[in-house]
């Protein structure tokens, strides 16, 4: 039960966000707002309003996010001139009310009764997407889409990471208590947090796996940094130090899936060209958007993962086994309703004949096929792809691409988000915001428009 504190942060933080805009201005405001909320806001908790749906905290970090940064956002709703980008928004408002219209049916079980989908629901998945992909996706697209602003992405992103190494070794010290000691209440199963003979670290972020990818999320930015600047310094700390330490922080997340991840993009950032980078995200994109389709024939690859996990490690085999079961058992029964989904409140659940569920949702993509079907998942993830697709596709014309050197260090972010949804669910608005940066340079040309930042001529923090 959250106390009193957890919903004083959630009802102020509008007021804070607001405070940040004018302290900073629009363009670092863009970023701190949503990065800021993301890291401190507590989990699991809503705000019940008179005639209104529960607000939770995506909800409060993009609608406070819009409505505050909305005079500099002054294009029609559907803003682009692109017809795929156009397109797959318009399809991701749409879904809210076609999933509600084939799911008025009520589901029967011996003990428990899970009622149909009202219009009200609909209101509560529009504000879901509004909040989650829309507001996100068109505050990076406008404010963030230079180098200079993408500069500003990386750099607060590895900042915030140093700054939570605190809590997070506090935690795995001490076991991970911030949340329930600040906010009431654990958010999620201590259980699982328990790794090794030590402690996970959850902090604010309502599970130990969403700190690993948000650490390698922060390894990676300081990695671009480094790379691109090895002079580069987060006020007296160098890159080198912070690289370190944060690689440090992902180990403590204690993550074999998180280190895996850091390690690629690592191996990809320092050992690849820029044109190979970006092909290796459009590569990730793609499995991603079509992983329903593929996830069948890789059945036999990922056993043979499995057993290569039980030689080292029985237990992460085990639980590696069970997510697998779960997808397997969750994907079957939303191709009963492919094209919608069954809507969530548990109707996405697979259950036994007294009602009880019997699968876990791991996944952010099996969870978002099951609540939406296909029209979700390709809204979604098909921002995401098309984005890396115009990417790879500008960067491919380019003989010199220093200006994209911050887009690209932003689509490898980005790359380790699409590996992470697909065994859990870290996707946040903090996601769509870079896609929406990276959307923003191409389609407005702004690696040519807008402030140059190279690294010849960068400033050093």
């Amino acid at each position: 039960m959250p106390n009193f504190l957890a919903y004083a942060m959630m009802a102020m933080w509008p007021l804070f966000a607001l405070i940040i805009y004018k302290k900073f201005g629009a363009e670092r405001a863009a970023i701190l707002v949503f990065l800021v909320p993301y890291l401190l806001l507590p989990e699991k908790t809503e705000i019940d309003l008179p005639l209104l749906p529960s607000i939770d905290k995506t909800a409060i970090i993009g609608l406070a996010a819009y409505f505050i940064l909305k005079k500099h956002i002054n294009k029609s709703l559907f803003f682009t001139n692109s017809s795929p980008i156009k397109f797959l928004l318009i399809l991701g408002f749409l879904t809210p009310a076609i999933t509600v219209m084939n799911n008025t049916e009520s589901l029967s079980f011996i003990e428990v009764e899970k009622p149909g989908l009202t219009w009200w629901d609909g209101v509560t998945y529009f504000i879901q997407y509004f909040s989650l992909i829309y507001a996100p996706f068109i505050v990076g697209y406008y404010l963030l889409s230079t180098p200079a602003n993408q500069r500003n992405i990386l750099i607060f992103i590895s900042t915030a990471g140093l700054i939570y190494l605190i809590p997070i070794a506090w935690e795995v010290r001490m076991s991970p208590q911030l949340h329930s000691n600040i906010y009431g209440f654990f958010p999620h199963d201590f259980r699982q947090q328990i790794r090794n003979g030590g402690f996970r670290p959850v902090v604010f972020l309502g599970h130990g796996l969403t700190v690993s990818a948000f650490m390698v999320s922060a390894f990676i930015a300081a990695c671009v940094l480094m790379r691109q600047t090895p002079n580069f310094k987060y006020k007296f700390i160098p890159a080198k130090f912070a690289f370190i330490a944060l690689l440090i922080g992902v180990i403590l997340c204690k993550s074999l899936g998180g280190l895996f991840i850091a390690t690629f993009i690592l191996v990809t950032l320092f050992f690849t060209s820029k044109n190979r980078q970006t092909s290796i995200a459009l590569f990730i994109g793609l499995i991603l958007f079509s992983y329903p389709l593929i996830r069948d024939s890789a059945t036999p690859a990922l056993d043979k993962i499995s057993a290569l996990i039980e030689a080292k490690n029985p237990d992460r085999a085990q639980s590696f086994s069970y997510r697998l079961n779960m997808e397997t058992m969750i994907l079957d029964h939303a191709n009963s309703k492919a094209l919608t989904g069954w809507g969530s409140f548990g109707r996405n659940f697979v259950r036994d004949m007294n009602g009880n569920p019997i699968s876990v949702p791991d996944g952010h993509w099996v969870l978002l096929l099951s609540t939406f079907g296909w029209l979700g998942y390709i809204s979604i993830y098909g921002l995401l792809t098309f984005t890396v697709l115009k990417l790879r596709q500008h960067v491919k014309k380019q003989k010199d691409n220093s200006e994209h050197t911050y887009a690209i260090g932003l689509a490898m972010v980005l790359t380790a988000t699409m590996i992470d949804v697909i065994p859990n669910s870290s996707f946040s608005n903090m996601t769509m915001l870079l896609a929406g940066s990276l959307a923003g340079s191409i389609l407005q040309g702004s690696g040519k428009s807008g402030r140059n930042l190279t690294p010849q001529n960068q400033n050093v923090s």
